[in-house]
């Protein structure tokens, strides 16, 4: 797919290079929900890596975009359990908690698994770091006429690696 596209360019960018030039280190790379991240071994690379980005379009209706360490989003996973609102939508759901709530960035959170039980909607989330260190210090929100618990998974997990997992009910 697109990843290993960008992936085959940057390699052959230091083929290319024939030797000549810095030799870019790079420690891992690993793909993530809709982009690829990259650890670089030292600043050269990186600035190799932000030089071959600007100018490089692997494949046709991909757009680079190089974001480096502090800008990357770091997703959280959560559990929220929110009492009478099987028949909302994530949406709704979303809607009520941002306007409910103070520093809960709702818009950065992605819904990964919904599961109703009974009139409870039970959702895995990502949330952003900002959100998930409220969360941490109350995981009570308020939510419709009372309270709904958002509760964080232990430990920070990619995204793609938490699927799987459900949270524990009340």
């Amino acid at each position: 797919g697109q990843m290993l596209k960008v992936q085959d360019s940057i390699l052959q960018a230091i083929v290319d290079q024939e030797g000549k030039g810095p030799k870019p280190v790079f420690l891992d790379s690993s793909y993530r929900r809709g982009w690829l991240a990259i650890t670089c071994g030292d600043d050269v690379t990186l600035e190799w890596l932000k030089e071959h980005i600007a100018n490089s379009s692997p494949c046709e209706g991909t757009n680079l975009k190089l974001v480096e360490g502090d800008d990357l989003p770091h997703p959280h996973i959560a559990f929220g359990y929110f009492p009478n609102s099987a028949e909302d939508a994530e949406d709704r759901i979303f809607a009520l908690l941002k306007g409910q709530n103070v520093g809960l960035h709702v818009d950065h959170w992605r819904v990964i698994r919904r599961h109703n039980d009974g009139t409870m909607a039970k959702l895995t989330l990502s949330v952003d770091m900002a959100s998930a260190s409220i969360l941490q210090a109350n995981n009570r929100v308020n939510f419709k006429f009372g309270k709904a618990t958002i509760k964080l998974k232990d430990g920070k997990r990619r995204a793609g690696a938490a699927s799987e997992v459900e949270g524990e009910s009340e």
